[in-house]
């Protein structure tokens, strides 16, 4: 390349290693999607351990863009580094280039005798899962005594999905208690019928972290047996071992239409595995527990409503089926202001949305008192999107109640909340809402005082307007 940019070789590469970093910024994003010749792309791919991070963000965003075969040859022995940030980040650019990278990856691995090296190479050849590595990742294998690379090739086999390396799972398995929940975990993912009934074999007799991989992947390669001793092994264990347990029935029930069974003691095993899992196996959960709703599955579904929306999809189409229920669960609930005050009010929306306020018609008398009570306690909330929704369902689920509390809201101090009270006063119409209009109309602040006064004239047209 004789010139970019009006710009002399010599200049980039000047620009390119400047004391500025704002300058060496600027030349190295000069090359999105332009090519580069070798002496430019080293001098780039140097700039990757750059003291200033808007460096390094353009050194990763130009070498993931560019197509140059030459990038995992430069890049490779950075691997090396004695900077963590730039072994990952060099790491992170050689897995994007997926099987480009394959070569420089095992000519580096292949003439590295330093053991770190050797289980990051094999990490990113696993998840690059080109199974032509397989035979070398073997040969590791078999020459190593480092317990760190071994776990890697043991993985490394599972995201190859590796056949070939079943044999040698199988025989690496009794070597080490650490390595068995990795090679639990690279069986699931083989998924040869093998792989099955080995774990079946081995369940009883071992520790509690290999059992629990043994419960977390079985959901993927078992079949209508597997579901059965999940649903016996539900009932012994607490969590975190309850966790996978609940996640591979979800996935196998799924996978054969298999039905949970309704008594009191599987529910609870599901309901327990739900405190403190991660949001995967939520989800699972709420998924089999649609099947035994009640009062003591609504409020845990409460609880945990607003944390993540594909679990408050799951929720929402749960808690939606009884409509009784779920008003006199989530009255109870109101009552000591939960900390995800705001989620459970926009749930009420939701199930409002889906059905309709005519919903509101099921609901007895009693429970429409009562819920306007717990949420009248909210008008004062510091949260002004809950004031507000707060005072729209007030005037929804019963006008009059709502207008006992209309004093504290015309008190609120958000002008849009005011905004919106003067447009739920019009549809009133009675002698307590024409005071809470004219009160407004007199407010401080003149958007309020002019939107009240004209719904004040449209209510009472003077008379040459009649």
């Amino acid at each position: 390349m004789a010139e970019e940019n009006n710009y002399s070789k010599e200049e980039v590469l000047s620009r390119i290693n400047s004391d500025d970093p704002d300058l060496r910024r600027q030349a190295i994003e000069e090359f999105f999607n332009r090519e580069m010749d070798e002496e430019i792309l080293r001098n780039i791919c140097n700039r990757i351990n750059d003291s200033d991070q808007g460096v390094r963000d353009a050194v990763n965003n130009v070498l993931m863009l560019s197509d140059n075969p030459k990038i995992p040859s430069y890049l490779v022995s950075l691997v090396s580094d004695k900077e963590i940030i730039v072994r990952n980040l060099a790491g992170e650019i050689l897995l994007k280039k997926g099987f480009a990278s394959v070569n420089a990856l095992v000519e580096y691995l292949l003439k590295s005798d330093n053991v770190d090296d050797q289980k990051f190479i094999i990490d990113i050849l696993g998840l690059i899962g080109d199974t032509s590595v397989e035979d070398i990742i073997i040969d590791v294998l078999r020459n190593s005594t480092n317990e760190n690379v071994v776990l890697s090739c043991l993985e490394a086999f599972g995201n190859l999905s590796s056949e070939n390396a079943f044999s040698f799972l199988s025989e690496y398995y009794e070597k080490n208690e650490l390595y068995k929940p990795t090679i639990i975990e690279a069986m699931g993912k083989i998924s040869k019928p093998e792989a099955l009934e080995f774990m079946i074999k081995k369940y009883e007799t071992e520790d509690p972290l290999t059992k629990y991989a043994i419960c977390d992947c079985v959901g993927q390669i078992g079949n209508e047996d597997t579901f059965f001793l999940l649903l016996s092994e539900l009932k012994k264990h607490e969590p975190p071992m309850t966790w996978a347990i609940v996640h591979s029935l979800w996935l196998l029930k799924e996978k054969y239409d298999m039905d949970i069974p309704f008594d009191e003691t599987t529910k609870l095993a599901i309901l327990n595995a739900i405190a403190g899992a991660e949001n995967e196996y939520k989800k699972a959960a709420i998924s089999l527990l649609k099947n035994f709703i009640d009062g003591e599955v609504f409020r845990t579904f409460l609880k945990i409503y607003g944390d993540d929306y594909l679990i408050d999809e799951e929720i929402l189409s749960s808690l939606s089926r009884n409509v009784n229920l779920f008003i006199s669960e989530l009255i109870e609930y109101l009552d000591n202001t939960p900390k995800n005050l705001r989620s459970v009010l926009e749930l009420f929306r939701q199930v409002l949305d889906m059905f309709g306020s005519e919903m509101l018609n099921e609901v007895e008398q009693i429970s429409k008192h009562k819920l306007c009570e717990k949420l009248s306690v909210f008008l004062t909330n510091p949260d002004e999107e809950v004031r507000r929704m707060v005072m729209e369902y007030l005037f929804l689920i019963n006008a009059d109640i709502a207008m006992i509390f209309v004093d504290t809201m015309t008190s609120d101090t958000n002008v849009w909340n005011k905004l919106r009270l003067i447009e739920l006063l019009e549809f009133v119409g009675n002698s307590d809402a024409l005071h809470a209009l004219e009160l407004l109309s007199k407010d401080e602040e003149e958007m309020i005082q002019e939107r009240a006064t004209q719904v004040l004239s449209s209510i009472n047209p003077k008379p040459d307007e009649e």
